[in-house]
């Protein structure tokens, strides 16, 4: 089984699907091969992205940064595992006091609310105005928080990033999925706890897999340490290559394709 990661790795550069990678997995897949998503969007955002996502997939996708898992084939999530808004909200607030220039985005089941129409968040839901949420933070749903997000800077969310950490506890996973983004979900639900899951929802039907993960960014670290063989495309960041065992070519040149030529090679 492959897991890849989206942006950085599947996708090149300004969102492109790569070909050469569209066709490695296609014979992937017909040689017996298993082929997902792990990656911070959800199934409802990455059709964004990748209109054909379910077309691509011949396994169920880790999503959300780890939330759940979602199987394109019935269209259920598994092993759901949403943020404590309770202990969560408290701790947002103080960070937005304590952390100039952030503001925050909370993925709230299918739709995205905020708690005010930061530049960030009308940005990101461009286009989605009837999934758009605004509450005053008394006022928000406690229930169905897939991860919340916090929009910045570098050096704002390497702010929030220590208050939130000295603050959190073991609640909450904090991770930067990107130089603007960074996400906290549930100290269960990551992208590497549930590769667990995902080798049990394959051993429920007698079948062991072998995992090869593939990413680029810090919130991919527990997902490659979890993996079988963990790889990585060339525009990785430092964190991520140290711990792969090879770096494949640059997402943009179709590291994916690269993964399945090694693998078909018994390069790896």
């Amino acid at each position: 089984m492959i897991l890849s990661d989206i942006d950085g790795t599947f996708l090149g550069k300004r969102s492109r699907q790569v070909e050469r990678n569209r066709i490695a997995i296609e014979r992937f897949k017909q040689n017996g091969g298993l082929f997902t998503f792990s990656s911070g969007r959800s199934e409802i955002t990455m059709k964004d992205i990748i209109p054909d996502a379910e077309h691509i997939v011949n396994a169920p996708a880790i999503l959300t940064n780890g939330s759940y898992i979602y199987d394109y084939v019935t269209r259920q999530k598994h092993y759901y595992t949403p943020v404590n808004a309770e202990k969560a909200i408290p701790l947002l607030e103080a960070m937005l006091k304590t952390c100039p220039g952030t503001s925050i985005r909370i993925n709230h089941y299918d739709t995205f609310m905020s708690n005010e129409l930061s530049e960030a968040f009308a940005r990101e839901t461009k286009g989605m105005v009837d999934r758009r949420e605004i509450y005053p933070f008394d006022r928000m749903p406690r229930d169905g928080w897939n991860k919340a997000v916090v929009h910045g800077t570098a050096a704002a969310l390497e702010s929030a990033k220590t208050f939130l950490s000295a603050h959190a506890g073991s609640e909450f996973a904090i991770t930067l999925s990107g130089p603007n983004l960074l996400e906290i979900v549930d100290s269960g639900a990551t992208k590497g706890t549930m590769i667990a899951r995902l080798r049990e929802y394959y051993e429920e039907k007698g079948i062991e897999v072998k995992v090869y993960a593939v990413g680029d960014y810090e919130n991919d670290l527990e997902m490659l340490q979890m993996a079988d063989v963990a790889v990585c495309p060339s525009n990785a960041i430092e964190k991520v290559k140290a711990v792969c065992e090879t770096v494949l070519c640059d997402h943009d040149e179709g590291a994916i394709a690269d993964l399945i030529e090694k693998i078909e090679t018994k390069i790896l």
